[in-house]
């Protein structure tokens, strides 16, 4: 499967949370390509992060299909 981007973030966004629900690769701009070469989030793991308002975050399967969410904070 191929790379998947979010919404832009809201303009109050400062950091957000990322859970999946299977190992990925992930990667964050203002037009993001997740690929095997990108940074691994293993499965269950939780990950906080800061962003910026209005930049992006793409997702991309590692081996199995799974879930990524992603909870904004403000």
């Amino acid at each position: 499967s191929g790379s998947v981007a979010s919404a832009a973030f809201n303009a109050s966004t400062s950091s957000v949370i990322l859970v999946a629900t299977t190992d990925c690769h992930i990667a964050y701009g203002a037009a993001p390509t997740a690929a095997a070469t990108t940074m691994f989030l293993p499965a269950k793991t939780v990950l906080r992060a800061s962003v910026r308002p209005g930049l992006k975050i793409a997702v991309i399967q590692d081996a199995a299909g799974g879930s990524l969410y992603i909870q904004e904070c403000f």
